[in-house]
């Protein structure tokens, strides 16, 4: 028993030495003034790269005394309708540059593009498959061909077009080509890193791509890896110099390489790298990159409070005794060390009742600085970055409360960044979740907030309109949050829906209404596993998937939002899925045209062949399902297009993109494009990889 309560008096002098490094051991405020949301935002730069070294090794060593493993813990002014027009399709602009209607990549904010797999310019189709590029000239339709293909060496993620110039990003390298002559195509600039592709933006001629290299480092390396970077195979490693540390506590660090290639006829390159933790989301504006990524404690914020919680529970000599172990200059091993020994020595000259009394009240203590712990890990940095041509500029942190779903939870209007997040810690009494959204200004700081929204339910979707912003979260039903932003500093629910199933992506049809695609979900009873005749149901009713849903909604009155129409892709107790509920990219949408189009998987259930042991498949209709979408006449299905590998087979290819050029209908997939109608959906053309 004894031995057992030495240990765990052990546990709280180990957190409680880790809380004072640096400068711990002064004056930080108790914890009623301590502000976790607000501190000084300052970038560190290293004159040698035994520094930069000695600066993570310190950092590493503390978070695992504390717990952590590699940064993880072990416990672990626009009004609305012009916001809406520049998140439409930007046919109109396609329209003037090549003389005819196109769509192109659906992106978050208009002017700012992104990267994806299949890029049009209104004549020519790019499309990415593995480890090659094909140019295809797309119309007219009936006359659609292959005209080169671009091999690459490595796998082609994803691409840009600008004008006569196409950017080619691989896991750990970015290629240009001169597409002048698309017949023959010609490699002009080669950019290589030691890292892996994480992101992109393309802004006027200017592309900025994100790079994530991690740090490596091992305790008894005496050396830290630094990032590569190779221009047409002449590289080098970079300067420690070069590298700008964004001083905030963090422990799992990694190198975010930002490149910014000019596409003009030099092709230039400028680069800033950045000491950070890792990039969950980013959000691009026309002026500025945010990063986004978990928090970690500040150790040193809580020192003070750790002592005078302490002080409080020994005698003054033994305070004294601590606080001048913890201001020598002895690393942190050795402050464990001579702490370790001081208390032992305390706590075994106490009595059997004054142990268990020290037992009980540093264990209350260890509990109260676990939680603040744990809070302060549930939270989300983000680190502003302008972006103004090739020059890149760090701006300042800020942090919120929550983490974020995805760049959709993001935005910026007016000088304003908004953000909508998801609150929850195990730790504390009331373990719910809980959403809020948050304004910050442009040194991100916290000026107005919505907390507590949902309680037990968590976000699935979220998008900014100018100064409304509409959220999904769930748990059984779907509630639709209209929540007014026009006053930054004072947000406000002005409304909200609740139907069965969820929204995982919205989007905008016009300022009065929007369009959202998920899945239709309903209650399931469940028989009481403790018997199988039992009438008996869990208290908690599981969820049954029926399908994929569009839904169309009416939020032209704010405070009485409606679903005015709905289309549920049944699975009849198969399966259903759309790359649409994780990846905006793969959804076309004109209200020109009247026409939603979403790539689906669907499986319908087995049925046993008599007299065979193979299951077949009764029904299986994936391919690309096009509707017609309008709040006059709602939400109906036109009709599908698959792409089957061979008619004699009922395996089906999955379409990945679709698009439009005039009044036809490109749907693209891993082996092959398909040509319809859009108004008959009528197959024209078929063209194969």
């Amino acid at each position: 028993m004894k031995g057992k309560r030495l240990a765990y008096v052990m546990v709280i002098i180990l957190s409680m030495v880790l809380s004072l490094i640096a400068t711990a051991c002064t004056a930080q405020g108790s914890k009623e003034n301590r502000n976790p949301y607000s501190y000084t935002d300052k970038l560190k730069s290293f004159s040698t790269k035994q520094e930069l070294t000695n600066y993570i090794r310190n950092n590493v060593s503390t978070a695992r005394f504390l717990g952590y493993h590699a940064g993880v813990m072990v416990d672990e002014a626009v009004d609305t309708a012009e916001a809406v027009k520049k998140s439409e399709s930007s046919s109109a602009l396609a329209q003037d540059r090549v003389g005819r209607e196109y769509s192109e990549t659906n992106v978050q904010v208009e002017g700012v593009d992104e990267a994806d797999i299949v890029k049009s310019d209104g004549q020519y189709l790019y499309v990415t498959t593995g480890d090659k590029v094909v140019i295809m000239n797309a119309y007219p339709a009936d006359q659609t061909r292959i005209i080169s293909e671009i091999n690459i060496n490595g796998y082609a993620n994803k691409i840009f077009i600008n004008d006569n110039r196409l950017i080619v990003m691989g896991n750990n390298f970015a290629q240009i080509y001169d597409i002048n002559n698309k017949a023959n195509p010609k490699a002009i600039k080669k950019i290589e890193t030691d890292g892996g592709y994480y992101d992109s933006r393309m802004v006027g001629n200017y592309v900025y791509i994100l790079i994530n290299t991690p740090v490596r480092y091992r305790e008894n390396d005496t050396e830290v890896n630094i990032p590569y970077i190779a221009i047409d195979g002449k590289g080098k490693e970079v300067s420690p110099s070069e590298i700008k540390c964004i001083v905030y506590p963090d422990y799992s660090y990694r190198y975010t390489t930002i490149l910014a290639v000019d596409l003009k006829e030099d092709v230039l390159i400028n680069s800033e790298i950045f000491l950070t933790g890792v990039s969950n989301n980013i959000y691009v504006s026309k002026g500025n990159i945010y990063l986004t990524s978990r928090s970690h404690p500040d150790m040193s914020e809580y020192g003070s409070e750790i002592i005078s919680d302490l002080s409080k529970v020994v005698p003054s000599e033994i305070k004294n005794e601590l606080n001048n172990i913890v201001t020598t200059n002895n690393d942190i091993k050795a402050q464990l060390s001579n702490i370790n020994t001081l208390m032992q020595d305390y706590v075994s000259q106490l009595s059997h009742e004054e142990r268990v009394e020290f037992e009980n009240t540093t264990r209350k203590l260890w509990n109260n600085w676990r939680r603040e712990f744990a809070k302060d890990s549930n939270n989300t940095l983000i680190h502003k970055l302008a972006v103004n041509k090739d020059n890149i500029s760090y701006v300042a942190t800020g942090k919120v409360p929550g983490l974020v779903l995805n760049q959709f939870s993001m935005d910026e209007h007016d000088g304003v960044f908004r953000i909508a997040t998801t609150t929850s810690n195990w730790l504390t009494e009331d373990d719910v979740s809980k959403n809020n959204v948050y304004t910050l200004d442009s040194n991100l700081s916290i000026v107005g907030k919505l907390e507590g929204l949902a309680p037990n339910e968590r976000i699935y979707s979220a998008r900014f309109m100018g100064e409304k912003v509409y959220m999904v979260t769930f748990r059984q039903m779907d509630p639709l949050y209209v929540i007014d932003l026009e006053d930054p500093y004072n947000p406000k629910v002005l409304g909200e829906l609740k139907i069965p199933g969820f929204s995982s992506y919205l989007h905008p049809y016009d300022e009065n209404h929007l369009i959202g695609i998920g899945k239709e979900v309903v209650p399931q009873i469940v028989p009481d596993a403790s018997s199988l005749s039992s009438a008996t149901t869990n208290s908690e009713p599981r969820l049954r998937d029926l399908g994929v849903k569009v839904s169309l909604f009416d939020v032209s009155n704010p405070s009485d939002p409606r679903e005015i129409s709905n289309y549920v892709v049944k699975n009849n107790g198969g399966y259903t899925n759309s790359e649409a509920l994780r990846n905006h990219k793969a959804v076309l949408f004109s209200r020109e045209k009247g026409i939603l189009a979403v790539p689906i998987q669907r499986q319908l259930p087995y049925r046993i062949i008599e007299g065979q042991t193979k299951r077949k498949i009764i029904e299986d209709v994936s391919g690309l399902y096009v509707f017609n979408i309008s709040p006059e006449g709602g939400i109906d299905l036109k009709g599908t297009v698959t792409h089957r590998l061979d008619e004699k087979q009922e395996k089906t290819g999955i379409i990945n993109r679709s698009l439009y050029i005039e009044d036809n209908l490109y749907t693209i997939s891993k082996y092959r494009m398909k040509i319809n109608e859009l108004k008959s959906l009528k197959e024209i053309n078929n063209v194969k990889f």
